[in-house]
């Protein structure tokens, strides 16, 4: 696995109004490097995700700092380690948008999982919503013998493989901390939380590199 780390420099911010503008600047970097379209957008896609360091400032504006890109594969993998940061940048003339990572150190952040490893601590950059299958309706609150399952069903999909991994709320940021990462079935996210770390779990009974 590799995980580039995009620092700007301190008080060096990118402004945007929605993660799609950041997303879309990931692209640019990503197309610089050589890698085909169809390999980083759409359904046959290289694995991969990417989240922001930053805070909110209003409904409207966003800052980050930092972006961190995650790849398990290794053709993908390769093309990143050309990443030139100058290229991940972005501008759209209808909303007057502009940001780059130009100034940005890459820093490479080692696999976060080795051989044999059994077990993983998790901290989310965002919150996370997750829907009863049955009813079609968002979770408000979190019951701990279903989470497993949905999460399961969820990567199961996404690595085209069951998987079967046990998840563990971490009580640290779980407890008394339920509105930080549960929200009503009627309820929209609101956006003031999307830099809330929200809570951490552990998964058990991955092999290898499994999960």
């Amino acid at each position: 696995m590799y995980r580039p780390r995009l620092e700007r420099p301190r008080n060096r911010i990118v402004s945007y109004r929605f993660l799609d503008f950041v997303h879309d600047a990931l692209i640019h970097g990503g197309l610089a490097t050589g890698v085909k379209g169809t390999e980083i957008v759409g359904a046959r896609a290289c694995p991969g995700n990417s989240a922001l360091l930053g805070h909110h400032v209003t409904q409207r504006q966003n800052h980050c700092h930092t972006s961190v890109v995650t790849t398990p594969d290794p053709y993908l993998a390769d093309h990143l380690r050309q990443l030139d940061p100058a290229s991940v940048a972005n501008c759209r003339a209808a909303t007057g948008e502009q940001g780059s990572f130009a100034e940005a150190r890459v820093i490479a952040k080692p696999d976060p999982i080795v051989p044999f490893q059994q077990e993983l601590g998790v901290l989310l950059l965002s919150p996370l919503a997750i829907r009863d299958s049955s009813t079609r309706r968002w979770w408000d609150s979190l019951p701990q013998e279903w989470l497993s399952s949905a999460i399961n069903a969820r990567l199961s999909r996404l690595a085209g493989r069951s998987t079967s991994l046990f998840i563990h709320p971490e009580p640290l940021y779980g407890v008394g901390q339920s509105e930080a990462f549960c929200f009503g079935a009627s309820q929209r996210i609101p956006q003031s939380l999307g830099w809330i770390c929200a809570w951490s779990f552990c998964a058990f009974g991955a092999t290898g590199h499994g999960g």
